[in-house]
Parts: structure tokens; sequence; C-alpha cells
């Protein structure tokens, strides 16, 4: 499948992201119309737990499609 991302290069991204997080004195979530997804919902927790600020462009919301009061 054209354009599938391995196992292995995810885990290299995912690193690369925790990286840069570690770089950043805040993080900026582009989440429009609140969507964050699994990968991204683990990087603000990452965040969280170095003391990096997180901010939205959109408030989140959950799976059911109501705010959510912490991403």
């Amino acid at each position: 499948m054209e354009g599938a991302v391995s196992a292995e290069q995810k885990a290299v991204l995912d690193a690369l992201h925790r990286h840069k997080i570690d770089l950043a004195d805040r993080v900026l979530v582009v989440n429009p119309g609140g969507y964050i997804g699994a990968s991204t919902a683990a990087e603000i927790a990452y965040a969280q737990a170095a003391g990096t600020p997180v901010s939205f462009t959109d408030p989140p919301v959950d799976a059911a499609g109501t705010m959510s009061a912490e991403p």
C-alpha cells in the first residue's frame, strides 16, 4: 500500500516528535473542529508530563463530539 507508514517508521517519527517537544517552549496543537487523534493525544500527554504548555487552535472534543475538559 503506497503511503503506508511501517511500524519502524512510526517509531522513528514518534521519537522525532518527542524530541521536538523537548526543544519547544510550548506546543500548539492544530486540531480543526477539535479533533485529536491517538498519536497527538500521546504527544500532548508527553508535553504535559514534561511541563511544556499546550494550547489548541480549536477546543478539543471527545469521541462523542462534545467539548472535552482536558485533551
